[in-house]
């Protein structure tokens, strides 16, 4: 997990909440050396909340990629 908050001034330190993460199954594509090429479509949402400057954020995880929007 990286910072949500990284122009906070404070040490935050976070705790995550409830999550959810959907199951398709996807077609895997594997290239020669056997690395998968094709992304896993599933996705994750969830909560964070920073326990020094009290703010709390939910995120979407899908493909590698992290949104966060405060809430």
């Amino acid at each position: 997990m990286r910072n949500p908050n990284p122009k906070c001034e404070l040490e935050c330190r976070f705790k995550e909440g409830a999550s959810f993460t959907t199951a398709m199954g996807w077609e895997r594509v594997y290239d020669k050396h056997g690395n998968l090429i094709t992304q896993d479509p599933n996705s994750t949402t969830g909560t964070i909340h920073c326990v020094a400057c009290n703010k709390h954020w939910n995120y979407t995880s899908q493909a590698g990629v992290v949104k966060y929007k405060e809430i």
